[in-house]
C-alpha cells in the first residue's frame, strides 16, 4: 500500500510516472499498465429528513474589521 502527499496524488502525470516492480523485478511505469482518463465527478447531493438541502457558510468579521460605534445616551434621573 502507498500513500502519496496531496501534491503528488492530484497530478495525474506524477502518478503515471511511479515506478512498480514487475513479476522480473524490472521497474515499469505506472502508465504502462494503465489506461486513465479525467472524468467530472456527480456532486454530492445532502439530504435532511430526505429532502434535499443546501448548506451555506459564511465568516463573521473580526471586530477590528468591521467597527460598529454604539452611542448610548442616559434618560431620567440616572
Amino acid at each position: 500500500m502507498l500513500r502519496l502527499d496531496r501534491a503528488t496524488r492530484s497530478d495525474l502525470e506524477k502518478i503515471q510516472n511511479l515506478k512498480v516492480g514487475g513479476r522480473t523485478g524490472r521497474l515499469v511505469a505506472l502508465s504502462e499498465l494503465i489506461h486513465s482518463q479525467e472524468v467530472v465527478a456527480d456532486k454530492s447531493i445532502y439530504h435532511k429528513n430526505l429532502l434535499p438541502v443546501t448548506y451555506v457558510t459564511g465568516d463573521v468579521a473580526a471586530p477590528w474589521k468591521a467597527r460598529v460605534r454604539h452611542s448610548q445616551t442616559r434618560t431620567g434621573n440616572g
